[in-house]
């Protein structure tokens, strides 16, 4: 099979109006290839071609893998090979063609097989300027806060010379990018490879020389004509570079820079595999089609998308760019619009569950409906005395419902359990290893007399695979949990959440995180963020966070929260004894992300600390548990009501009025919480609207006018806001969705009979006054005929969760092999089953020596996330 820029029904991403439908890459292709064919997954049609453009090493990827890594294994740069005063040569010629956040060159890998956070530095080129990465005394690859003015981006070919000149010191290099003298810096003998954060660039050069006084030697040169890739454990033996397991050849090639030519009358390609049309109630788009055409030549012709065809490329539904000659349009069916002719344009064709079919170039839209949107697709030129198009970056993208109704975990390590010692049973802390997974470096403490009320979670050390989370997977949800660091803390030290693991032994290198850092930034302890496999709104995976003292202090306990939600997850943290209304300030935030799959807690950078109060609150649309849970000081928690199966209503000042399974909402029928809501996600189903609903919130007032056809916010009395809604907007069954966090205001809607998908796309956004008084939340109508509630949801980010403690016997602790115990332990336990105990608050025992009599086991204790640490 030949190397070529093409995925099949690959990665994952989360679209972002509902976490729970994802996108699923089912095919993309850059008709980049290392053997200058097209891929077999296509059938061709006519004369379609490739059309060559140069020769290159390309690094294509609009994410980020920090331990991504292609390394050429010809050359090793050795210190014993040269003489002092003698020089290493590294030349480039490098393209950025797609600029995001940053890319690097890194030296001094010391074998080619090993991740870029193993090299012994590298160059970071960002825009406009470049910073200079080297290992850390604690083996972490991070800044060596110098810095220079070389600039690598701006969309055209620049030229890139390194020199690493041998000095005294052992495996100490001076070292100069273009000319720019960066210091001493120490380099294993080692080889020289590539990363990049989100930018995409061609390497089209590389030469490596010896330079002996004014003698310059060239040693190796690839000119990406004849080399290959190693991709981990595939590929052809004898190739020149090494890919690591984080990338395949639709991150990394080598070979052909080529487009598709379909200049020729009849010319085509028809992707082999046809739609089916899958039934989803929850779907609104069910696939996508983009690509991008080059016009240039284009004249008396048709080329564009074609989809419910036969598997020749005949019948179905064009949609594409039309021209006659004179003007340029786009086309759907029989629908047109004309547009302004442009030579390079990016089209992507949207097919819809109810048959619309929408063809965009980000500012025109054309639509058309079709019963026919199943059968075989492609793109296809129609030009008899015409000339068709130039194609790249075609990709399909189908659509599915994640489903991830599970319930919350939490825990606050208190749980216990008894243990035979010395023919008594004494006390120990206890985590059930069937519903929870502790990495490396951490544990429970002994349980003691000053241990024995206040449970936690140690963190020794920490390394990329110490973490804490449980065996559930979630889309969308909110982790909590409280922090104190115990030891010195050392630039590079990280505290996080990973999320999105499909395993859960990955390490924090290979799954996805955010993260609070620790760097030491012109003599001071700085708090940043910085991430993995996702960029923050900055278009950055790491910056200083402002407005922010920093957290890295020890035998100080730190609130954090991570609000990961429709494909963005936001960081916040606080002081413990800081205001709870503190933790809703957005530290950072980070969009297009992919957040199915397990969640943990995480450390790395060697931190010493201790874990408390750790909870997952799951967010997912669907999910209803039916549940009210309280905190400390009269403050909500969470409601999940479904009106239509709910038996106990206990959230509410007054018993509510239930009629047909919904909540029933009049002029005399006003529905309050019992508790107040700070900073809170509200989500209401709204069953059955004869007039009007509003939504109260304090100062704060959304109403939901059916005569009037609009959405209206006041606040302080104060109308801030109208929405006109369109015509045949349907108010019963609709879906309203209300994010008070921080001093931000949104407000989501989707009419009922359209789908949670859509719900991102009909959002507004008022800033709100610090000052905004908020208590209860209630629901009132000025109709006589009343209105119906459907759903309700309310999770308040103010508030302290509130976890129990458990107590397990020994029996308990008998019916389930524990791994984390050890088979001795299990052994001396006779432990010789595999079922656990149900419904715990949380998992896992560390054995302490300690006489019984000091003891005294806990029952069924209320932990608030505000305790006194030991």
């Amino acid at each position: 099979m030949m190397a070529c820029f093409c995925i099949a029904i690959f990665g994952l991403k989360v679209n972002k109006a509902d976490a729970a439908v994802v996108e699923t890459v089912g095919y993309k292709d850059t008709f980049d290839s290392s053997e200058y064919t097209l891929s077999d997954s296509f059938k061709k049609i006519g004369n379609a071609k490739l059309k060559e453009d140069y020769t290159a090493l390309r690094i294509k990827t609009d994410s980020y893998e920090w331990g991504a890594h292609i390394v050429n294994n010809q050359f090793k740069m050795n210190y014993d090979d040269i003489n002092v005063g003698d020089s290493y040569v590294l030349e480039l010629t490098v393209n950025v063609f797609d600029a995001g956040s940053w890319f690097s060159l890194s030296f001094g890998t010391i074998d080619p097989l090993y991740e870029f956070p193993h090299a012994s530095g590298a160059f970071i080129f960002m825009n406009n300027f470049t910073e200079l990465f080297v290992q850390q005394s604690n083996g972490a690859l991070n800044t060596s806060g110098k810095n220079c003015d070389v600039n690598l981006f701006g969309g055209e070919p620049k030229d890139v010379t390194v020199i690493f000149t041998k000095t005294e010191e052992s495996h100490i290099y001076d070292l100069k990018l273009n000319n720019r003298s960066l210091g001493e810096v120490y380099i294993f003998d080692g080889y020289f490879g590539f990363n990049s954060c989100t930018t995409s660039f061609d390497v089209t050069r590389f030469e490596i020389s010896t330079l002996k006084g004014e003698t310059k030697t060239l040693i190796f040169d690839d000119d990406f004509t004849s080399s290959s890739i190693l991709y981990s454990s595939t590929g052809s033996s004898d190739a020149a570079w090494n890919a690591s397991v984080h990338w395949d050849k639709n991150s990394a090639l080598i070979g052909y820079i080529s487009k598709l030519d379909l200049r020729e009358d009849g010319s085509g390609i028809i992707y082999v595999n046809p739609f089916k049309k899958a039934t989803n109630e929850d779907l609104d788009v069910i696939y996508e089609l983009s690509a991008d055409f080059y016009t240039e030549e284009m004249e008396n012709a048709d080329c564009g998308f074609i989809i419910g065809a036969d598997e020749d490329g005949n019948g179905g539904v064009f949609a594409g760019i039309t021209n006659d000659g004179f003007s340029c349009y786009l086309k759907v069916g029989s629908e047109i619009k004309e547009m302004n002719s442009v030579n390079t344009m990016h089209l992507t064709l949207s097919v819809y569950a109810d048959g619309r079919i929408v063809l965009s170039d980000g500012t025109i839209h054309v639509e058309a409906y079709s019963e026919k949107v199943e059968g075989y697709f492609g793109i296809k030129t129609v030009a008899e005395n015409g000339v068709g198009a130039v194609v790249d970056e075609f990709a399909y993208n189908v659509y599915s419902y994640i489903d991830r109704k599970n319930d919350d975990v939490k825990t606050n390590f208190n749980d216990t359990t008894t243990k035979i010692m010395f023919n008594e049973e004494v006390p120990d802390f206890y985590l059930p290893s069937k519903y929870w997974h502790l990495g490396t470096g951490v544990k429970l403490p002994l349980y003691t007399s000053k241990t024995k009320d206040d449970g936690y979670l140690k963190f020794s050390n920490a390394s990329e695979f110490s973490c804490f989370g449980g065996k559930t997977r979630y889309t969308d949800f909110i982790v909590r949990y409280d922090v104190k660091i115990t030891d010195d803390i050392q630039s590079g030290n990280l505290i996080g959440i990973q999320f999105a693991k499909k395993q859960l032994s990955e390490s924090s290198t290979n799954s996805t995180f955010i993260a609070f850092q620790c760097i030491n930034f012109n003599g001071n302890y700085t708090t940043c963020y910085l991430s993995n496999k996702c960029v923050s709104t900055r278009g950055d995976n790491n910056g200083i966070i402002e407005n922010l003292d920093n957290i890295f202090v020890a035998d100080k306990v730190y609130n954090f929260m991570f609000i990961v939600k429709d494909g963005t997850a936001t960081m916040h943290v606080k002081a413990e004894d800081e205001d709870e209304s503190v933790l809703a300030i957005p530290r950072a935030t980070f969009t297009n992300l992919d957040t199915d799959g397990y969640v943990a807690m995480f450390a790395n950078g060697g931190i010493y600390l201790t874990l408390d109060n750790y909870s997952v609150t799951n967010l997912d649309y669907h999910y209803f548990d039916n549940t009210y849970t309280s905190g400390e000081d009269n403050a909500l928690q969470t409601i999940r009501y479904d009106f239509s199966t709910i038996k106990d209503i206990s959230a509410f000042t007054e018993t509510p009025t239930i009629k047909n399974g919904k909540l029933k909402i009049s002029n005399e029928n006003k529905v309050e919480t019992k508790d107040k809501v700070g900073s809170s996600i509200i989500r209401f189903n709204i069953a059955k609207l004869d007039e009007d609903l509003s939504f109260n919130h304090g100062d704060i007032k959304i109403t939901i006018d059916r005569l009037d056809n609009s959405v209206k916010v006041f606040i302080c009395g104060v109308e801030k806001k109208k929405i006109e809604l369109t015509n045949g907007f349907e108010f019963d069954n609709s879906f309203i969705e209300i994010e008070e966090i921080n001093n931000k205001l949104v407000v989501s809607y989707v009419s009922g009979n359209g789908h949670l998908m859509a719900l991102n796309n009909n959002s507004f956004e008022i800033e709100l006054d610090k000052t905004i008084a908020r208590n209860s939340i209630s629901f009132t109508t000025e109709s006589d005929f009343g209105a119906y509630l459907g759903s309700l949801s309310v999770f308040n980010l103010d508030s302290n969760v509130q976890i129990s403690t458990g107590e397990y016997t020994l029996e308990d602790v008998r019916k389930v092999r524990d791994p984390i115990q050890g088979d001795d332990w299990a052994k001396n336990n006779n432990n010789n089953s595999t079922t656990d105990k149900a419904g715990c608050s949380g998992q896992i025992s560390n054995i302490a020596i300690i006489c019984p009599i000091l003891m005294s086991l806990a029952s069924v204790l209320i932990i608030k996330r505000k305790k006194e640490t030991s």
